[in-house]
């Protein structure tokens, strides 16, 4: 009920010709650096943790740990840094909260 809510202000808004209101776009500013923030954040949590996984696995080679680590930081930050997009693309405007 929420989300019709939102959708319907959103069109009321586009149906009267206004732009979006000061405050709105501080929100949206807002809460875009609050995500930017929040995956810098993750990513240092994520970066010691890779670390200390990466450690506990007891690789015998320096050739395979470093595969290994190298393995596990892109897997973890490219799920970091893209979480979001997929959120918007397949959740977010598949159930028409757009």
């Amino acid at each position: 009920m929420t989300a019709m809510g939102v959708k319907f202000g959103k069109v009321s808004l586009h149906l009267k010709g206004k732009s979006l209101e000061l405050w709105e776009k501080i929100y949206s500013v807002g809460i875009v650096g609050l995500h930017a923030l929040v995956i810098k954040l993750m990513s240092y949590f994520y970066l010691w943790g890779v670390f200390k996984l990466n450690k506990w696995v007891n690789y015998d080679k320096q050739s395979t740990y470093n595969a290994g680590l190298l393995t596990k930081i892109i897997l973890f930050e490219s799920i970091n840094n893209y979480a979001g997009l997929f959120y918007i693309a397949f959740l977010k405007v598949s159930n028409n909260l757009y």
